[in-house]
């Protein structure tokens, strides 16, 4: 239809009206009315419906279960990253992610291939600023933008124009925040009780004891390594956890935080000392 106003709002006249506007030539009263307008016979209407992957589709891009699969989703990200390896928090995570991404692309599609990429590099962006440049807080707080932005372009087949599309557009950012608060509300809450749980609770990465971080940890009186931290420059040990990169090695019966000096370290692999600065401990694998 046309466009009027400043606003470039689109004209949507009701029935009559667009009868009197002479926009239609007649108004029907339902579906075999209609067939009756054109001499169309009952025998020759075929209703083809909507197949099951459309109200599969037209089900997860609701509103209310958007928002759900965004919590989840974002919620086994961040529990992702306290457990060594890939885990179930991650497939869950990338399970929620496609069904948001397949639903809406199903149902719109124009603009899904951009958001899926701004979603990739977002994600990309925050991997770089936890495990390659930590510190870096414009690499975290771009890519958390690219993410929030991709999952609100989804639901849209092309970029908003007018002012009720930019409306829709900020809606739907209101209600990412409202899944971006749940996941982290979601994630904390079973973070706090995952260690609880029976056997739930090996998966979590835990910090030394404090006999053996006293026994590995302690510093001299300037500051720097003591004694016994000194004497484990050099020494060979294996990786406890996971080091992405930071993590915990043990040392014959220590174990130590460590880190290493940006790459990865299975849990299970050799590792060796090759510095000590306070009590930071830098590895590599050998």
């Amino acid at each position: 239809m046309g466009r009027k106003g400043p606003r470039q709002e689109f004209f949507r006249p009701e029935a009559e009206k667009a009868l009197n506007l002479g926009l239609a030539r007649w108004v029907a009263e339902d579906f075999p009315d209609l067939c009756r307008q054109y001499g169309i016979k009952d025998k020759d209407v075929r209703d083809m419906g909507y197949d099951f992957l459309y109200r599969l589709a037209e089900f997860l891009a609701h509103p209310a279960v958007s928002v759900f699969l965004i919590m989840i989703g974002i919620a086994c990200l961040i529990l992702e990253l306290k457990v060594p390896g890939v885990g179930l928090p991650g497939v869950i995570a990338a399970v929620c992610f496609v069904l948001y991404f397949w639903a809406q692309s199903h149902l719109a599609g124009q603009i899904t291939t951009l958001a899926i990429l701004l979603f990739i590099l977002g994600l990309i962006l925050i991997g770089l600023e936890i495990f390659v440049i930590p510190g870096s807080f414009l690499l975290g707080i771009s890519g958390i933008i690219l993410v929030v932005l991709s999952l609100a372009l989804a639901a849209f087949e092309r970029k908003p124009e007018t002012h009720q599309e930019w409306m829709e557009f900020g809606q739907r950012l209101g209600f990412i925040g409202i899944s971006f608060t749940g996941a982290l509300l979601l994630a904390f809450v079973v973070a706090w009780y995952l260690p609880s749980i029976p056997y739930a609770s090996r998966l979590i990465l835990k910090a030394p004891s404090e006999d053996a971080a006293g026994e590995g940890g302690e510093l001299g009186a300037e500051g720097g390594p003591g004694p016994e931290m000194a004497a484990l420059l050099g020494a060979i040990g294996v990786a406890a956890t996971t080091l992405r990169p930071a993590g915990i090695a043990r040392f014959g019966d220590d174990f130590v935080d460590v880190v290493t000096e940006g790459n990865f370290v299975p849990a299970g692999n050799r590792v060796q000392v090759i510095e000590i600065e306070g009590n930071r401990v830098v590895v590599k694998e050998v």
